[in-house]
């Protein structure tokens, strides 16, 4: 079971989450490549579609037309025609219409949580974040290891699973209860996680660190700013706070990631 420790990251570094980003902005994605076979063909008017990374909503078919505003991955949209065009969807998302592209939106998944562009880990991560469930390592009214007493939280589907980092990140990518600890992830041990570069992060990875007096994984959300390497990320943080988006700068060098407050961690995804 991980340590917990306090975040040390100057507020200047510190860009806040939020459910939407201005008008204007361009996530930075490629909207030409090529369409899943699951999305490829067309589907129904009204289907549910997530989004797997953070995604332009355009005013038309076209990378030409401009960006009404970035969806934040693990966002959920409907279609409001049932083919593509120039593999963009017509959908609906947060009560504005426009276009997304398509390779970039996939159906939600029925079963566990999921990794590696699976927006249904970072919708069941997003749960904690709307519960505001308070940091515990422990489950829910069971001892508290890392902060001391008991556990005490809402009832949730999650009872059963400590609410430290490594027990969000569990739950997310569906692992058993009462969850894996940080020095059960890629790179210390390969059997649910593995490592991959940093660039190639997408919605439901995670960035992991057990070493050196530093414990602690997040799940990773979407790139705010990617050629400068500015990302937001879902995490439990430490004793006395909640489960929380939060957003930091840090340099990419193969599997790691520095970052600006001095910390490092290893970009991982699920197997």
């Amino acid at each position: 079971m991980h340590t917990a420790f306090k975040l040390a990251l100057a507020a200047s570094m510190v860009l806040a989450a939020a459910c939407t980003t201005s008008a204007g902005w361009d996530s930075g994605l490629d909207e030409t490549a090529a369409l899943s076979d699951e999305l490829s063909g067309g589907l129904p008017v009204g289907t549910a579609l997530v989004t797997t990374a953070a995604l332009n909503l355009r005013s038309g078919p076209s990378t030409s037309k401009s960006i009404l505003d970035v969806m934040p991955a693990g966002s959920t949209v409907k279609t409001l025609d049932a083919s593509p065009q120039n593999g963009f969807y017509h959908v609906s998302f947060g009560g504005a219409s426009g276009y997304a592209y398509g390779a970039y939106l996939a159906k939600p998944s029925n079963g566990g949580g999921g990794g590696g562009g699976d927006g249904s880990a970072v919708t069941r991560a997003l749960t904690w974040v709307s519960a505001q469930t308070p940091y515990c390592g422990g489950t829910n009214g069971g001892h508290d290891y890392i902060c001391g007493g008991t556990c005490s939280r809402p009832h949730e589907s999650w009872d059963n699973y400590r609410s430290d980092c490594s027990g969000l990140v569990s739950y997310a990518w569906g692992l058993p209860a009462p969850g894996h600890t940080t020095g059960d992830f890629a790179p210390y041990n390969t059997s649910v996680s593995t490592t991959i570069p940093g660039s190639s992060l997408q919605a439901g990875d995670a960035v992991n660190v057990d070493e050196g007096g530093h414990h602690h994984v997040m799940l990773f959300w979407h790139w705010v700013d990617k050629p400068n390497g500015v990302a937001s990320f879902i995490e439990e943080g430490s004793c006395g706070t909640v489960a929380k988006t939060i957003t930091f700068h840090f340099v990419v060098s193969g599997s790691r990631l520095d970052f600006s407050d001095g910390r490092h961690f290893y970009a991982i995804r699920k197997k």
